[in-house]
């Protein structure tokens, strides 16, 4: 890796609201095959700030976990039985036993959120600390199920992913004339679109018209559960094929990203794909991109997100909490899918936070 040009760097020790993202540093780098692109460093404001010494002693005892996986690679993976809903948790497997178990080896909460892998509803309780567990069995979440949410690492990563994308999709908002046009591919529950639009609604006269795509009605249907609750002012939200029975409530189909090849070329502002990446091989990312980057307009972006392949506590999300496999990518591994799909490196800024689970890559249309 080589850097070109080295930005301003900025004072990283202000004080952050939940939600805040200030930048660190911004840099022009280059891949081993010398295609350019940027780097922009960033510092996340999140709830997980409020207790600097939990925060600490509980990321020193997932670090603990994570060694002992590393050195134990005979343990058993947790394994999550979809159909069934069915958490099967190792003997051996000391973390996920932490994680799962209450100290006499009972299921705790933890067994109940895990029946919603690998789905984006899994995800909302990690993301809507006040609001999480309404779908778990008790309707909230219970005090170590709260703090554990608050400080695993993943789940900060989520959020600080989500703000990331908010943050820019309220930049992009404030320099184009009229509403902001998305199309949203792996929308899942909306958590992250939900929190954009009430940030670009803040501004004077702006809103959000958004293209949900994903395969799951359950996600969609959850996601208009939470939007209609979130009472946008004038964004509004295109789900897909819907229909209405006779108590008049809404039943979803679900529509695979690739019905978005469809639009119009030059037709939206933004494509985001804020939780799919990893979940496509190479050779399907680069179609994804090749495609859907035709239908951002001169001045747009398309946002997606990669888990990285050098994040901490790796072990600990496959082996101990059991998320399926996903295709973990570097830096250069997003930039050689990218190039492939005929996009300019240049035109490329790859934003990382300070928890370093993902990346989001912001790809401006010129």
């Amino acid at each position: 890796m080589t850097l070109i040009e080295q930005h301003e760097t900025y004072n990283g020790d202000a004080e952050l609201k939940v939600g805040e993202v200030l930048v660190l540093s911004d840099e022009l780098v280059s891949d081993i095959e010398n295609h350019p692109y940027f780097r922009r460093m960033v510092r996340v404001g999140d709830e997980s700030d409020l207790d600097p010494e939990r925060k600490a002693s509980f990321n020193d005892f997932a670090n603990h976990a994570e060694k002992l996986l590393v050195d134990n690679p005979e343990w058993k993976r947790t394994i999550i039985r979809q159909k069934t809903k069915e958490v099967i948790i190792a003997e051996d497997n000391l973390a996920a036993r932490w994680l799962y178990l209450d100290n006499e080896g009972n299921p705790t909460q933890m067994m109940d959120w895990a029946k919603d892998f690998p789905t984006a509803i899994a995800l909302e309780p990690l993301q809507r600390l006040e609001r999480g567990g309404r779908r778990l069995e008790k309707g909230h979440l219970d005090e170590r199920t709260l703090e554990l949410f608050t400080y695993m690492i993943d789940a900060i990563g989520i959020r600080s992913r989500a703000h990331i994308y908010a943050q820019r999709l309220v930049e992009l908002a404030d320099n184009v004339d009229g509403p902001l046009s998305i199309i949203s591919v792996g929308s899942g529950a909306a958590v992250p679109n939900i929190e954009a639009t009430l940030k670009v609604e803040a501004l004077q006269g702006k809103y959000v018209n958004w293209q949900f795509f994903d395969l799951d009605p359950n996600a969609l249907a959850f996601a208009h559960e939470l939007i209609e609750e979130a009472k946008f002012e004038k964004s509004a939200v295109e789900y897909g094929p819907v229909s209405m029975d006779t108590e008049a409530k809404w039943h979803f189909e679900g529509r695979s990203y690739e019905a978005a090849f469809e639009a119009p070329n030059e037709s939206v502002d933004v494509v985001d794909a804020l939780g799919l990446w990893e979940y496509l091989r190479d050779g399907d990312a680069e179609d994804f991109a090749r495609e859907l980057y035709a239908k951002v307009k001169s001045g747009g972006m398309m946002i997606i997100s990669n888990m990285l392949v050098d994040r901490p506590q790796s072990q600990f999300n496959k082996r101990g909490v059991g998320w399926p496999p996903l295709v973990r990518r570097s830096e250069e591994d997003l930039i050689r899918v990218l190039t492939k799909a005929g996009i300019d490196s240049r035109n490329i800024t790859m934003t990382h936070a300070q928890d370093g689970v993902y990346v989001v890559v912001e790809i401006q249309k010129p």
